[in-house]
């Protein structure tokens, strides 16, 4: 059986290390609501991105480590990790591949609490959040009427301290999680009615247990080009402490449409019963020419933490031009981010997301939206509900001066106490300027307007300049 060629033999391999130099100007170093210090920061970024696609190789790489040098706060220097990495290749041809995976940076542990402009080493609630993940996978075809596939895979996740002010490890535990899938899906052979099934299992340890089984059943009648009636019938089981298992477990089922008049519309909506409750699934992709496209998501589960991260992690792709992307967005990934407090326990959330990008020869316009509310899942349940909406304007003035103003507001609307609800607005605004093809150079300035329902607020105005050097 052909093996993995030799990494020489990759069609495109490339690395491009860089390195950055900032100074800054806060008027809230220790981010305190009153009685507010200023402080400059020096801070150096050196970094690396890795791309590389052969016939079965497939990588990618973008880490930059942050040090952060106060002038006067020296307890706050410290560094800041920014990572994410994956590579996969395909060992014996048609067969046996492994999927590798990693990040790393630092997070707010409590979005209620103290927060940084840019986010730079902080005097409290931050965390450094690694996790990665391994996966062997198996395929196989049975000629044109059925393809199966195996896979395992093998994430760790760890809450670890920055080492700058007071931040020492969080109260929340490390997390190790194994999953167990094989999945068979209609081949070539059906063109009108496709179907799967799939069996899931997994158990993650932290300071508690929690282990899912869940068995699928899929299928899809296609009416005609353009529409197809969906539905789906399976059984959970879920276990856990401070886990309801009788509430949360059993069959669940529901049916809906997909429709799909041409490859730049993709909707399908589903509703049915699961997790005790009613259950909504929607995926729609809208493209409008060749500039703009809408996307929207909404969906449940039961899980955690550390799992939430792992499958964002596993969702991590390459666009066109090799860089790694949340491929809902198109945005740079973020695997760790979270809206809510971070805890050890299962929850059950429900998520409605939006993304909508147009571009056009000199200007880029995002907008992202999430809304989620996580429930907890034990015999009592708490709701929590959170916000987040982004927009960033990228417009360039010349071949060599370009401006980015971007505005994001994260608020946590709804909680089981007043204290646990939160404002926070946030903005930016840079010019951009190439000196060389390898020399860039930036003006900016940053804030961060946090106000919480109870307690005073926190603002913090931030002014930097900066150069970077591509080697």
């Amino acid at each position: 059986m052909p093996l993995i060629p030799n990494p020489s033999s990759a069609q495109t391999f490339q690395v491009t290390p860089s390195i950055g130099v900032e100074e800054k100007w806060t008027d809230n170093v220790l981010s305190t609501p009153r009685d507010k210090k200023t402080d400059y920061i020096t801070t150096v970024t050196p970094a690396i991105n890795v791309t590389g696609k052969g016939a079965r190789v497939n990588m990618g790489l973008d880490y930059s480590l942050s040090y952060d040098r106060y002038a006067a706060q020296n307890d706050l220097d410290g560094m800041r990790h920014q990572g994410v990495a994956m590579a996969g290749a395909e060992v014996i041809e048609d067969l046996f591949s492994v999927d590798a995976r990693g990040t790393i940076s630092e997070k707010l542990i409590d979005p209620t609490a103290t927060a940084t402009a840019d986010g730079r080493t902080a005097p409290s609630n931050q965390a450094r959040v690694a996790s990665y993940s391994m996966t062997p996978m198996l395929r196989h075809r049975f000629g044109s009427f059925a393809a199966a596939q195996a896979r395992y895979r093998h994430d760790e996740t760890k809450y670890l301290s920055t080492g700058s002010g007071s931040n020492t490890k969080p109260a929340i535990s490390d997390s190790v999680g194994d999953m167990g899938a094989f999945g068979v899906r209609s081949g070539d052979d059906f063109t009108r009615l496709l179907w799967s099934y799939e069996v899931e299992n997994s158990r993650r340890e932290s300071s508690t247990v929690f282990i899912s089984t869940s068995h699928t059943g899929r299928g899809e009648y296609r009416m005609d080009h353009d529409w197809g009636v969906l539905g789906h019938v399976g059984h959970d089981y879920l276990n856990g402490p401070a886990l309801d298992s009788d509430q949360y477990s059993g069959v669940f089922y529901g049916g809906g449409l997909h429709w799909s008049p041409s490859p730049r519309t993709d909707v399908s909506a589903e509703v049915g019963h699961r997790y005790d409750g009613l259950n909504i699934f929607v995926k729609a992709t809208q493209s409008v020419g060749e500039r703009t496209t809408l996307k929207l998501a909404h969906n449940t589960g039961v899980t955690t933490e550390a799992e939430s991260i792992a499958s964002s992690l596993s969702q991590v792709n390459r666009d066109q031009e090799g860089r790694l992307i949340d491929p809902f967005t198109g945005l740079a990934p973020d695997p760790t981010a979270s809206q809510f407090q971070r805890t050890d326990g299962a929850f059950k959330q429900t998520t409605t997301s939006l993304s909508a990008s147009h571009r056009m020869d000199r200007d880029t316009v995002m907008l992202t939206g999430t809304m989620a509310t996580r429930e907890s899942t034990g015999t009592t349940t708490t709701e929590t509900t959170a916000v987040d909406v982004g927009v960033s304007w990228t417009h360039r003035l010349t071949e060599l001066l370009s401006s980015t103003a971007a505005l994001g507001r994260s608020d946590i609307i709804d909680a089981p106490m007043d204290a646990a609800k939160v404002q926070r607005l946030r903005g930016s605004l840079a010019l951009n300027y190439t000196m060389t093809p390898t020399l860039t150079s930036h003006v900016g300035y940053w804030f961060v307007d946090s106000q919480p329902e109870t307690g005073s607020g926190i603002t913090e105005n931030m002014v930097a300049v900066g150069l970077r050097k591509i080697f």
